[in-house]
């Protein structure tokens, strides 16, 4: 669930279940003799607190940047309490039914999430035509519970939300909630053999271990939702709340208790300061910080189980009501927070905000009180409940289906319409550019040597990078792409130098595009920026431009070591309503220092991607096509762009490669400096402030 709307980074994170159903006296029991467990309201706290923390994170990532980390408390708890009840099974009988453990995981999730799909088939008149034409895949892979890898598969990266995020996205981490619930149902019947608790730990322990290590392996910088989306990956954080379970149950030993009451308190605090402090672009949560956040997470819930200050916070009534529902309330609330935005309602701020709430609280008890709850009760049994599912199915893919017809009709962001573009004047370029990927544009064939070209930047470029890749290799131009999404040539510059140094190397490229968007400082960071002295840089200041400045002429010093041509991109305007800070002027001063490297050399110039635009230069969510019909061209975040904008953007991109190209000269870039035209000169680039 990113990479808000998912543009801030946004990957979408959705608390699921936690494992056993949303009535007090089913949520945990202390082992008995007849299988029985005791209720600990303390519990519901805890899932209260995680579904509130997503919420917030949902409505406003910028209050709670780290909220989508609720998700994960949400699986640990789901590994404690799910463990619990088949371990006292197994003590008060001494087997493990796997056919009843099946059916009421089937009696408790199922029917909500069929209810959760069918919503957003109603909603269908609100979803763009990319919601849309996505929307059968989305639901075949939430009713089959595969949906992690169904946003896998199809490269749905945490840039991807950008656009137009699936309002079934949240359906991920039910996928892997239940993925989990099968293997270990499968496993505790195979342990169940057994009398010794002993081999369970050593069984999930390794199985945890695992899951750590294929996090470790699979790490890349620029796929992590491979990480953030993968059932092995985030499986170690359910397996947490197993080993928990296993290890203490829910009877701490009194030996414990004092000790556990300090570690529950540090690992609340730890909880709320990961909530707030951590972001998607936090580069270690990739490497191992999910597999601490459950660590924590364990604390927090042993902490739960103890009387004490943090056992009456957590029992708090509202935390515990808000826990009860909470499986409804995430399963809803993401489609209606989609639904009921500001365009739609015209309201913002505060009124938005209770809108959405009071929405999700309606539809979420009205789902409890007549779907959940009665089929929990078994007032729906049998095959008449599987007949139901079944019909519910076919009748959603039904409706997916013909949703999915619609979008061929709505003029907006699906397919490349044919807006037509002008462009800059270039040598051998054409006159304006068509964004239909049924028509070709008039450039001329690339000159025999033009064979390599090689991209670096952050998300704009990476989001539009398959387009470009087409385009230039429908003309023969082999290409790749390097950098870092949500990050900026100064946050990254060892990652990025690197980077840059090595595929050189490899690949010798003709042509290098360089692009970084404009940030000089997010108050979410925790590290400041600093210069090549190690002196602190303030966001916006003088000082950190001119650093700015100074790493993209050694990029572009770097990008031309092998004689390359260099192509700085300009960044379009932006209109995100203060998400990303003051991003719209720091793209103007961005963009005159990337003019300013370029005006030294034929062999260095800009691709100038703010054409992307309105007849005054102004932001523009939709261009008109070649009809006057208003095409969406940028996504709902006011930075990013639509498939449509992507289209533009990449025939931009390869007609001015290909004009650039034939027109370059000879003037090499170490002559620069005695021309009196290196860009660290302030009159190049005009005052260097950020407006």
């Amino acid at each position: 669930m990113g990479k808000g709307w998912l543009g801030a980074a946004a990957r979408l994170s959705v608390p699921v279940e936690s494992e056993v159903p949303m009535q007090r006296s089913d949520v945990v029991r202390r082992p008995t003799g007849s299988g029985r467990m005791a209720h600990i309201a303390a519990l519901d706290g805890v899932r209260g607190l995680a579904v509130l923390a997503v919420l917030v994170y949902h409505l406003d990532p910028e209050l709670l940047p780290g909220g989508f980390l609720g998700v994960s408390l949400f699986f640990t708890l789901s590994g404690f309490l799910i463990t619990n009840l088949l371990v006292a099974e197994w003590r008060a009988t001494g087997t493990i039914d796997l056919g009843s453990f099946w059916s009421r995981r089937f009696r408790r999730l199922l029917p909500a999430s069929v209810a959760g799909i069918a919503l957003v088939i109603v909603l269908s008149p609100a979803w763009t035509a990319n919601q849309l034409a996505g929307l059968p895949g989305d639901v075949a892979g939430a009713l089959g519970y595969v949906a992690n890898w169904r946003f896998i598969a199809s490269g749905d990266r945490y840039f991807a939300g950008f656009e137009a995020p699936s309002p079934l996205l949240h359906y991920w981490s039910l996928a892997i909630e239940e993925q989990f619930y099968l293997v270990v149902g499968v496993l505790t019947v195979v342990l169940a053999a057994g009398r010794s608790l002993r081999r369970w730990l050593v069984v999930f322990g390794s199985l945890g271990i695992v899951s750590v290590t294929a996090t470790l392996l699979l790490h890349d910088p620029l796929e992590t939702d491979r990480i953030y989306f993968g059932s092995l990956t985030r499986m170690a954080e359910l397996i947490a709340g197993v080993l928990l379970a296993l290890a203490v149950g829910t009877e701490m030993p009194t030996r414990l208790r004092s000790a556990v009451r300090i570690v529950g308190a540090i690992a609340f605090v730890a909880v709320l300061s990961a909530f707030s402090m951590v972001d998607l672009g936090t580069g270690a949560l990739y490497r191992g910080g999910f597999w601490l956040m459950a660590l924590a997470s364990v604390g927090l819930i042993a902490g739960a189980m103890v009387n004490g200050p943090m056992r009456q916070m957590l029992s708090w009534r509202p935390l515990t009501v808000l826990g009860l529902f909470s499986y409804g309330i995430y399963l809803y609330h993401w489609p209606l927070f989609l639904w009921l935005d500001t365009e739609r309602t015209g309201l913002n701020g505060l009124a938005l905000t209770g809108l959405r709430l009071g929405a999700t609280a309606l539809v979420a008890i009205a789902s409890f009180v007549w779907l959940e709850r009665p089929i929990r009760e078994g007032r729906f049994a049998g095959r008449p409940l599987v007949a139901i599912g079944v019909a519910a199915s076919v009748l959603i893919l039904c409706g997916t289906w013909l949703a999915a017809q619609e979008s061929d009709e709505r003029a907006i962001a699906g397919e490349a319409p044919a807006i037509v573009l002008s462009l800059e004047p270039v040598t051998s370029a054409p006159a304006e550019v068509v964004a239909d990927e049924a028509v070709e544009t008039t450039t001329t064939a690339p000159p025999p040597r033009l064979e390599r070209v090689l991209i670096m930047g952050d998300s704009l470029i990476h989001q539009a990078y398959p387009t470009i890749q087409d385009r230039l290799a429908r003309v023969g131009i082999e290409s790749n792409v390097i950098g870092q999404p949500g990050e900026t040539l100064m946050s990254a510059q060892g990652l990025w130098r690197n980077a840059l140094d090595q595929a050189i190397t490899e690949h010798d490229p003709d042509v290098v595009i360089l692009q970084s968007c404009c940030g000089t400082g997010d108050p979410r960071r925790p590290d400041p920026y600093v210069d090549a002295n190690g002196i602190e840089l303030i966001p916006d200041s003088p000082a950190i431009w001119e650093e700015w400045r100074r790493l993209a002429w050694e990029y572009t010093v770097l990008a031309r070591r092998n004689g390359a041509l260099v192509l700085w991109i300009l960044s379009p305007p932006a209109n995100t309503n203060g998400y990303y800070g003051p991003i719209e002027s720091r793209i103007d001063v961005a963009n005159d220092i990337y003019t300013a490297a370029s005006a030294c050399s034929d062999m260095i110039h800009t691709i100038d991607w703010s054409l992307i635009a309105g007849t005054d230069g102004e932001f523009v969510e939709a261009l008109p096509d070649e009809n006057g019909d208003l095409i969406r061209v940028r996504s709902a975040d006011g930075l990013h762009f639509t498939k449509a904008g992507q289209a533009l953007l990449a025939d931009l991109t390869r007609s001015v490669v290909l004009g650039r190209w034939t027109g370059r000269s000879t003037i090499e870039v170490d002559q620069c400096e005695g021309l009196g035209l290196r860009p660290t000169l302030a009159e190049r680039a005009g005052p260097v402030t950020a407006g």
